[in-house]
Order: C-alpha cells, then structure tokens, then sequence
C-alpha cells in the first residue's frame, strides 16, 4: 500500500518496528525511506497517510496506532 500511495515521491522502502509511545503503551514505528526527487514534493504526499494505514492494519487485526516518520534525502526540496 505505502509503495503503491507513495511511488511517485521516491519512496524507496519502509522498516516496521514495535515500540512504545510516550504513555508506555504499545505502537508501530513506521520508518518511511524516500530518494531524493529533482521535483519538490507537495506536502499532500503524505496527508491522510495515518488513517489509510490504521486502516490496513485494522484489516488484519492490527490495533497498535502507527507512527510515521518520513526520511527524506537531505537534498529534496518541499514545495511550500
């Protein structure tokens, strides 16, 4: 899903990781990896992300929240 929504803004590949949030209760930390684009990317890329993710997981049975954190190439430029 994640490649499909983010393949025209470099995205490159995603590591999911079980963790804690800041109450100490149960969450995925979801590390998205992007290369870097000559295009800036619109900050719409990633809007609505979360829910279409919980979404997914809740699919599956999945009821950790999913954190994202999105490493974008030092280079890349956000269109404002």
């Amino acid at each position: 899903m994640l490649r499909d929504r983010l393949a025209d803004y470099g995205y490159t590949g995603v590591n999911v990781a079980p963790g804690q949030d800041r109450d100490g209760d149960p969450v995925l930390l979801i590390d998205v990896r992007y290369k870097a684009l000559d295009k800036p990317i619109a900050s719409k890329a990633t809007f609505g992300l979360v829910t279409a993710v919980r979404q997914q997981l809740a699919r599956i049975g999945e009821t950790r929240f999913p954190h994202i954190r999105h490493h974008f190439d030092e280079q890349q430029k956000i269109a404002s």
